[in-house]
């Protein structure tokens, strides 16, 4: 899939993880905030604000450093569906969390 070929304690993780534990969780809080009060359309179509330049990043690391390294059946497409949906599940799971959490304040 993909391939990290330098990261932060490569014994330990074969991930990136400054990406898979900072990063990411932070930008899917952040989109959350963002489109707290949004229709659902509008927070639909606003996941597109934060994995469009997050995949055109992701792309240009793998084209033009050691960074980042697809395998051969994972492009540019896989990460952009894989950043839309982790946008909108993290969005879809806080939304439920603050549901349960406004009707047991009640």
């Amino acid at each position: 899939l993909v391939k990290y070929p330098v990261r932060y304690f490569p014994k330990y993780f074969k991930t990136n993880i400054v990406f898979d534990y900072i990063l990411l969780p932070l930008t899917c809080v952040i989109y959350s905030q963002i489109t707290y009060k949004w229709k659902p359309i509008q927070a639909i179509l606003g996941v597109f604000l934060l994995s469009v330049p997050m995949t055109v990043a992701e792309e240009i690391l793998n084209k033009k450093t050691n960074l980042i390294q697809y395998g051969k059946k994972w492009n540019w497409t896989n990460s952009f569906s894989y950043l839309t949906a982790t946008f909108l599940a993290s969005r879809f799971f806080i939304t439920g969390i603050r549901f349960i959490s406004e009707r047991r304040e009640r």
